[in-house]
């Protein structure tokens, strides 16, 4: 049996024991999944309604997603956690962070267009009113930020920190880009208003945020590309993957007029076909620097070869 060869920018110093890897994984995902219980069950507390309850449902997720990653720690128990998962820090990890947030946000803005197209864009200088969508909050903007930061890392260390280098070392990169994305999608299974149009945008978006990690070897770029979209949507006063979210103070919301499979109705720009663009469209930007890359590695293979 030969030995995997090692992962780009993994060290080689540490290995652990697989019962060892299962342990830590398993320790940081309850201590991170924490963190986001704990944040949101203080801020509703602030706010006189600790609803204990409701915060059971996004737990789905989080078992879900613990799950898979113990499981997927077998293949990657010899490394380094976070070299591995696209976690090491080094100088350029939060200025490709904050690339990703603003990649991420200027998506939106895309789809956005696209809808401007078509359809129609407004600004309406009120909040928007609770009791015509159910949100999820009040949240404040730092518990939001906080709160959506959390969510998309958790999501992201899942899917392309563990999952799709485990299945890139194995099967290659498309099989480990469309397997990992379809995993992705299948995380947002019980998200209110789930249907075909927002199951194919969300496959997309796993696609893109795979071709960021592969673009950089990292998971910083894309862990900020899912926070930016999200958080976009929710300071636009949109639904996020089917959530409203709730923010104070909020003065102002946008409205995004026209046929549901326009704007993505109540599932928000995830669902129609101005989010899809957008996405379609990071993707074809992205995939070209990322086979330039493998390009130039294969050239550079060559050279070492003579």
């Amino acid at each position: 049996m030969t030995d995997q060869p090692p992962l780009e920018g993994s060290p080689q110093d540490l290995r652990l024991a697989p019962a060892v890897g299962c342990a830590l994984t398993f320790g940081v995902f309850i201590l991170w999944n924490i963190g986001v219980l704990l944040v949101h069950f203080l801020f509703m507390l602030g706010k006189g309604s600790p609803d204990i309850i409701g915060l059971g449902l996004a737990e789905v997720m989080f078992l879900y997603t613990l799950a898979f990653s113990l499981l997927v720690w077998f293949a990657l128990r010899e490394r380094n956690p976070l070299a591995t998962i696209g976690l090491k820090a080094e100088k350029l990890s939060l200025p490709r962070w904050t690339v990703g947030v603003i990649v991420g946000a200027g998506g939106i803005a895309i789809a956005l267009g696209v809808i401007a197209l078509t359809g129609d864009v407004s600004l309406i200088r009120e909040a928007p009113k609770p009791e015509m969508h159910n949100p999820v909050g009040p949240f404040s903007w730092p518990a939001a930020i906080l709160m959506f930061a959390l969510f998309a890392g958790e999501e992201e260390i899942f899917a392309r920190g563990l999952l799709y280098p485990m299945l890139k070392r194995s099967i290659g990169f498309t099989g480990g880009l469309l397997i990992s994305s379809a995993a992705f999608t299948s995380l947002h299974l019980l998200n209110p208003q789930f249907a075909p149009l927002p199951a194919l945008e969300i496959f997309l978006a796993g696609v893109l945020l795979c071709l960021l990690r592969e673009l950089t070897g990292e998971l910083y770029l894309a862990w900020g590309a899912h926070f930016g979209w999200n958080m976009a949507q929710a300071a636009a006063g949109l639904p996020v993957s089917g959530i409203p979210v709730e923010l104070e103070p909020q003065g102002w919301h946008l409205a995004a007029s026209g046929p549901d499979w326009l704007t993505g109705g109540t599932f928000g720009l995830e669902g129609g076909l101005g989010g899809i663009l957008a996405t379609a469209l990071l993707i074809a930007v992205t995939g070209v620097l990322v086979a330039r890359k493998h390009r130039q590695q294969a050239g550079q293979a060559d050279g070492r070869n003579q």
